[in-house]
């Protein structure tokens, strides 16, 4: 959900045209999602959003692959590492989210078999630089 901190800030020409003032399960004013006019259902705000992001991500990951459980397990950290970088770069609050540099050094970046490169020859060190190979 969107920190209400940052939707009081922003102006209300642009706060009204997506959000409305509602009152949560505690009795409490808050900041809802407006419904689109051609939408019949409420939007329904996921409780554990990196829990959604996963579902998405490994959706079609159960599919028959041959069994070998050590590359089972390196397929779950992988996926995890994925998830976690995601996850962070999509921070609602820009004092949260991920700088670029910050990415670059994440482990799902860094900790590439170092044999890998992208196109091109290049490849990002342990301090985020990109080199070339």
């Amino acid at each position: 959900m969107v920190p209400s901190h940052m939707i009081d800030r922003s102006t209300s020409k642009h706060r009204d045209i997506f959000f409305e003032r509602g009152i949560d399960e505690f009795g409490q004013s808050c900041w809802v999602m407006r419904r689109p006019p051609d939408q019949l259902s409420d939007i329904i705000l996921s409780t554990n959003p990196l829990a959604s992001l996963s579902s998405k991500v490994r959706a079609g990951t159960n599919r028959r692959r041959p069994y070998d459980p050590s590359a089972q397990a390196d397929r779950s950290r992988t996926y995890d590492l994925f998830e976690d970088l995601v996850f962070r770069m999509l921070a609602y609050d820009p004092h949260e989210r991920l700088k670029p540099m910050e990415a670059l050094r994440h482990p799902f970046i860094v900790e590439v078999d170092q044999s890998e490169r992208w196109p091109g020859g290049s490849a990002v060190d342990g301090a985020g630089s990109v080199t070339k190979g």
